[in-house]
């Protein structure tokens, strides 16, 4: 308890560091004025500097234990003289891989609910946590707007007419469709850093990396500056690790081993190349594992060619690197004192420059600790002077790695052959990437980047935006496909993490998260369908509308991003993806048609035309089984008099406005752009299946039955009060203001529904003001 006439705000003891977990910063709340800010307090500045005691968990074990900045005496033991001084929290460089992370869900209310501000319709933050977990949250204040150029469309509504299948109310000029939401929006953090991508995007395009060695310094650069913004003068903490790992005692001869006479080797004779097998592990504390060390010792051999193999380096690579990440910790700092060993005084000069290949690779996946000083190690070899030119760019990279892999945290999935030959070789990963393609219904189209392995989803993204001359990217993103089903990629994810999590080559395996869940002992109910999945597709995360009142002008304003979005539309409808409004489906094929042919021309768009190419033109779902039967042919000349009747009458129209024609009719249709999330529902729908497909579409929430495709329930975006998600849960909140109904689906999908739902209701927002501002003129 503070003293009654301390001032709270000046007492240390009750203030204390939170991680928020939506910027991935920590604040500093005070438990007795219940109060929060950003900076850290002058109390805990001036206790610092006043005592040498910190305290610390050790990851490894979980346990505190205590340091000394000035004398660097290390201590399992609590210090008499310790007066609770915690050592200055750093950010973590990522919160997925964060394992204190909570499994309370974190929640967004709907705008709609949350109250006015005054002067005007700006944005602002609207995230709160008080409807299901009970914390303090620091909000960061909402980024400002900046205020749209007014732009005048020149859209012009295709004028169908024909009474056979022509409704009333889509004839020249269209029906004015009503907004489906009315509603303030907020403005969520993004799953990553947005500054960070941003300044690594900037240094690629400035400085175009070649190799694996300028991509790394790239990385090292922006990461030591932003270290050196968040450690100030408190960075020498990081530096001290828990009290430190001992060497096994290491003798020659069988004799001597087992009555443990005779001197044992010294620290440089054990840490040095020997061409046989060792007989136990190197560091005391992984005795217990003495089996598993000596197999990794034999895989080390067989990657340098010191042991003959069947098997290619990059197998007993990928295999080393699984044994790692599933095994205890301290195993980690086995392989590296291993590679150490194997790579000081080798005979052989090429087997040695594969060692340090080895070194670089596990770099890759996962950091050694403080305690086994590699960085030493690397110091050494660098200023050798019978060191080879070879391994001494080596040993500078794997510096460089030492403080990336820190900065990125150890990776979740084992490293694909491409991504282990690739670092042998010091070369960036070329990688073709998928998207809709212009002359057919399939993906078949590509764009090719080079990324390493700490490329992440958003930077990858990033990279295709620079390509393709995006200008409006906030509406792309990146799935996980193959040409039946994709699934859109959260942004922190790793881009060789997402390839090597469809592999299943390795024999006898568990991934690495698997694992990690049974260790929480979570029941995993979703069907596992990344073994499906192929090749990466670019294509548009959100279908934001292209015409009406809610119609997006940023998007309006980039021709290659509607060219995308009616590639995929059209890809969907065609392979009946959607379900279609059949009113519309001659309609489509002849705004198709008047994009793939441009104008009609009698002599050339005769009958029987398109016999042959229905496919190209109509969903395949609703094609006759057998096309060559009376009935068939019948239905396809039926199809095609209404095609060509309707596609005389585009005469003039340009590409570009008969895609937004398109998209204009679609963007009418339910199921339009949904993204489909399998969950899970404990009888709350008590009619509905326990499995059910869980849709955030352009205009709102939809529950679908996953065996016959019908839509069960839906729900506007003005009907969502509030939603929220967990590591295994996604909720959400329907109803007004007066009455509500919870709904809890299961699924370890939440973040990415959470984010979905938001951008939808921010760009509504944006465009709703955009309209408000036009018709207030």
């Amino acid at each position: 308890m503070a003293d009654a006439n301390q001032d709270p705000l000046k007492d240390p003891k009750a203030w204390k560091a939170v991680l928020d977990k939506k910027t991935n910063r920590y604040y500093y709340y005070n438990k007795i004025t219940n109060t929060t800010q950003w900076s850290e307090p002058e109390a805990l500045k001036l206790q610092r500097k006043k005592s040498p005691w910190r305290s610390r968990i050790d990851p490894k074990s979980g346990r505190t234990y205590y340091y000394n900045k000035t004398t660097k005496e290390v201590s399992w033991e609590k210090p008499s003289n310790f007066d609770g001084v915690p050592a200055r929290p750093t950010t973590s460089r990522d919160p997925k891989f964060d394992a204190s992370k909570s499994e309370e869900p974190s929640t967004t209310s709907n705008p709609q609910t949350a109250p006015s501000v005054s002067g005007g319709p700006e944005v602002t933050a609207a995230s709160t946590a008080a409807t299901i977990a009970e914390k303090p949250v620091a909000e960061s204040p909402a980024p400002k707007q900046e205020e749209k150029k007014e732009n005048q469309d020149d859209f012009q509504r295709a004028a169908f007419s024909d009474s056979d299948d022509e409704p009333e109310d889509s004839k020249a000029g269209g029906k004015t469709r009503e907004s489906i939401v009315k509603m303030k929006g907020g403005n969520d953090e993004p799953d990553f850093d947005a500054n960070l991508i941003e300044s690594f995007d900037n240094a690629l395009t400035k400085h175009k990396p070649q190799n694996l060695t300028n991509m790394l310094q790239i990385r090292h650069n922006i990461y030591r500056r932003k270290m050196r913004g968040e450690e100030e003068d408190d960075s020498e903490d990081e530096a001290v690790g828990a009290p430190g790992y001992e060497l096994t005692k290491h003798r020659k001869g069988l004799l001597n081993r087992w009555l443990r006479l005779g001197k044992a080797h010294d620290a440089d004779q054990l840490l040095t190349f020997k061409k046989s097998l060792i007989k136990k592990s190197l560091l005391k504390t992984n005795r217990q594992h003495d089996e598993q060390a000596i197999q990794m010792f034999k895989n080390i051999m067989s990657f340098m060619g010191d042991r003959k193999s069947s098997k290619p380096p990059a197998a007993h690579a990928r295999k080393i690197i699984k044994n790692a990440l599933l095994a205890p910790i301290g195993m980690r700092d086995e392989i590296f004192l291993q590679i150490c060993k194997q790579t000081h005084g080798h005979p052989n000069i090429q087997h040695c420059i594969e060692g340090w290949n080895l070194m670089l690779i596990c770099l890759h996946a996962f950091p050694p600790s403080k305690n086994i000083k590699v960085g030493e190690y690397l110091k050494k070899a660098i200023q050798g002077e019978s060191t080879s030119q070879e391994i001494k760019e080596r040993a500078e990279l794997a510096r460089v790695l030492l403080d990336v892999i820190e900065a990125q945290g150890e990776r979740q999935e084992i490293p694909p052959e491409i991504e282990v030959e690739a670092i042998r070789q010091l070369k960036l990963i070329e990688l073709a990437i998928r998207l809709p393609d212009d002359a057919t219904d399939t993906n078949s189209a590509s764009v090719t980047i080079k990324i390493d392995a700490f490329t992440t989803i958003a930077e990858a993204e990033q990279m295709i935006f620079r390509r393709l001359g995006l200008t409006f990217t906030q509406a792309y993103g990146l799935f996980e496909a193959n040409d039946q089903r994709q699934e859109v990629l959260g942004g922190n994810r790793r881009v060789m993490d997402v390839i090597s999590s469809w592999d299943k080559s390795l024999e006898d395996e568990e991934k690495v998260h698997d694992v990690q869940k049974k260790k929480k002992k979570q029941e995993e109910v979703q069907v596992d369908h990344r073994s499906e999945y192929k090749y990466l597709l670019f294509q548009a995360k959100l279908c934001l509308q292209t015409a009406g009142p809610e119609k997006c002008e940023e998007l309006l304003r980039d021709p290659k991003a509607i060219n995308i979005l009616y590639n995929q539309a059209k890809r969907d409808v065609l392979q009946s993806r959607i379900l279609p409004e059949e009113k519309d489906i001659t309609k489509l094929a002849a705004l198709k048609l008047q994009v793939d042919e441009g104008d009609f021309m009698p002599d050339i768009h005769r009958a029987g035309f398109l016999m042959k190419n229905m496919s190209r033109y109509i969903p395949i779902d609703m094609l006759p089984r057998n096309a060559k039967s009376k009935n068939g042919e019948a239905k396809l000349r039926t199809y095609e008099q209404k095609i060509m009747h309707k596609y005389e009458k585009l005469k003039g129209f340009t590409p570009q406005i008969a895609k937004r024609n398109y998209l204009d009719y679609v963007e009418r249709w339910p199921t339009y752009g949904a993204q489909f999330f399998e969950v899970e529902q404990r009888k709350q729908l008590k009619s509905y299946p326990d499995i059910l497909n869980l849709g955030i579409s352009p205009h709102g929430i939809l529950l679908q039955n996953p065996e016959d495709k019908e839509i069960l329930d839906s729900y506007a975006y003005k009907e969502i009060v509030t939603w929220g998600h967990s590591e295994s849960k996604f909720i959400l909140v329907v109803g007004d203001i007066v009455q509500q109904k919870r709904l809890v689906f299961k699924t370890p999908k939440g973040e990415i529904m959470r984010t979905l739902i938001h951008s939808y209701i921010h760009f509504k927002v944006q465009s709703k003001m955009a309209a408000a501002k036009i018709n207030a003129k």
